[in-house]
């Protein structure tokens, strides 16, 4: 998966990066991904 950062909020002693995916791929298996409180499949 390839991200650029959109925006670096610091918590605390965190940093919070918000990404927009500019690209993703499936290699084998089944990747889940965590969206919207709920995981979901990647599919092609």
């Amino acid at each position: 998966m390839e991200c650029t950062i959109e925006q670096t909020i610091t918590a605390g002693d965190h940093d919070i990066l918000i990404a927009r995916v500019a690209q993703a791929s499936v290699h084998g298996g089944h990747p889940l991904f965590y969206f919207n409180s709920a995981y979901a499949a990647l599919r092609e």
